[in-house]
């Protein structure tokens, strides 16, 4: 019986000849046992002399001395070349299955998938690479990473884009924002941040409807550039002058990255920008209320 098995084995599982010998030698025995104990159960217990061979005996004696030891195999009656034996033949047996269960067109399609997917991310990746290089090429690293912490949700090659368009642009507004027109009618009132030697009779065109606190909301609040304004020490509070109608837009004020100071600039007060030409003298619409300091 174990040479039948053994010769089946060897052609299925491919087997050299020293492993065909072990596995039938592991048959035989494996049978011996297992007749004995299909003898023992129907016509009783036998002495271990009757059912025995001598290597039966021999291997027997050997189990309990290694249980003995403490060097069993956890294998009643198998010796260590035994168990290897059949766990060799169980591998062999398990492989076997398991590759004739094997879809090869799928793993085929499962790896051209994975080499597109690992192709497109190392395009992904130099072309955010690139767009990095063209950001910080244009601010600075400082700058870049916190303009991209703020925008983390979108694509590295779209906050660079973005990025750039801000240094290069100014623009007031949040990126594409539409402002709206508005009139300011007499006695409406807003505020403006002057440096020290600016003389409160030559304001700028942007104000804000916002209580300017300190310097720090200016700059960050107001997203005012230290190339814009130097201190931005004393807050003016201007009213549109009765008989008079300012227009202007307005809307939130938008961030802007001061490459000079080398910090990302916020934004978010409000803003109104005065719709007049630049040769015409602001103060025929505006009178003066207030001057203060701020730190």
């Amino acid at each position: 019986m174990g040479k039948y098995i053994t010769n089946f084995a060897a052609g299925e599982l491919e087997l050299n000849q020293t492993e065909s010998t072990l596995l039938n030698l592991g048959l035989n025995f494996g049978i011996g046992i297992g007749g004995y104990k299909l003898r023992t159960k129907f016509f009783g217990e036998a002495s271990f002399a009757k059912g025995m061979s001598y290597d039966d005996a021999k291997r027997y004696n050997d189990y309990w001395k290694q249980v003995e030891s403490g060097n069993n195999t956890g294998y009643p009656g198998l010796s260590d070349v035994d168990v290897k034996l059949w766990k060799f033949a169980d591998n062999k047996l398990n492989n076997h299955i398991a590759l004739n269960k094997v879809d090869f067109n799928e793993v085929v399609k499962l790896r051209m998938e994975a080499l597109e997917l690992e192709n497109s991310l190392r395009v992904v990746d130099n072309g955010a690479a690139k767009a990095i290089e063209r950001a910080i090429a244009n601010g600075t690293p400082k700058t870049w990473k916190e303009f991209l912490a703020v925008n983390s949700e979108r694509s590295v090659e779209e906050v660079s884009s973005s990025y750039i368009k801000l240094i290069e642009g100014q623009s007031p507004w949040p990126e594409n924002f539409v402002p709206q027109q508005k009139i300011l009618k007499p006695g409406d009132t807003f505020q403006m941040a002057l440096d020290s030697t600016q003389p409160v009779t030559s304001p700028g065109g942007f104000a804000t409807f916002d209580n300017i606190t300190n310097v720090d909301y200016v700059r960050n609040n107001l997203a005012v550039k230290s190339d814009w304004k130097v201190d931005c020490s004393k807050v003016v509070t201007y009213r549109v002058k009765q008989g008079v109608e300012l227009p202007v837009l307005e809307g939130p004020v938008g961030p802007q990255i001061d490459i000079n100071a080398g910090k990302y600039l916020p934004g978010g007060g409000s803003q109104i920008q005065m719709l007049l030409d630049r040769s015409v003298n602001k103060m025929d619409y505006l009178e003066v209320i207030s001057i203060r300091s701020i730190n």
